[in-house]
């Protein structure tokens, strides 16, 4: 209901600091689906087990997965994390809260919002774009860390990045890059 209530209202972007198994399903994807179409720009925390991957509905493809990372550049231990399903990461611990008489929290329901930030001030900049192509900026002015992490599970090395500040897939949002033309 949430996300219809705010697609009804002119929602551009929604941030979900929210995860876990009971948002998976056919409800929620279709909801989410609604919201692409839209033209809402849907973000997520991506959890707080310190395990691989993204929690739901992070894990939607259409979902912007947040991770969350410390203040000193180096991972959360808590934020689950993925070269694949984590999309971006923004420092998640020890952050004031403007509610709840100014408490420190600390998760990537906290970094979830720092990062939907980011994809507002691109939607601002490009009200033309589509939820995708929003995305897609977002994510090419990124720049590659060349941080590896191994996964012995699957016998491979990877790059991954975990940086402080709004970063994307692989490397660190630099917002005075120039991101590269879109083409259609």
């Amino acid at each position: 209901d949430g996300i219809d209530y705010a697609i009804e209202n002119g929602a551009d972007i929604i941030n979900m600091s929210l995860g876990g198994s009971n948002w998976q399903g056919t409800t929620m994807a279709n909801a989410l689906a609604r919201a692409e179409e839209a033209g809402v720009v849907v973000l997520a925390s991506a959890g707080n087990n310190g395990g691989r991957g993204s929690a739901w509905p992070a894990a939607y493809p259409t979902v912007v997965s947040v991770g969350a990372v410390e203040s000193d550049l180096s991972s959360s231990s808590y934020s689950n994390f993925s070269p694949i399903d984590v999309d971006v990461t923004a420092s998640g611990t020890q952050l004031t809260a403007l509610a709840n008489g100014g408490n420190m929290f600390t998760g990537t329901s906290q970094a979830s919002p720092s990062a939907a930030g980011v994809f507002a001030l691109v939607m601002d900049k490009f009200p033309e774009l589509t939820p995708a192509e929003v995305r897609d900026r977002v994510f090419a002015f990124a720049q590659d860390s060349q941080q590896r992490v191994y996964f012995p599970d699957e016998n491979k090395d990877v790059a991954i990045s975990k940086h402080g500040g709004v970063y994307a897939g692989t490397g660190l949002l630099d917002p005075s890059v120039p991101a590269p033309a879109l083409t259609p």
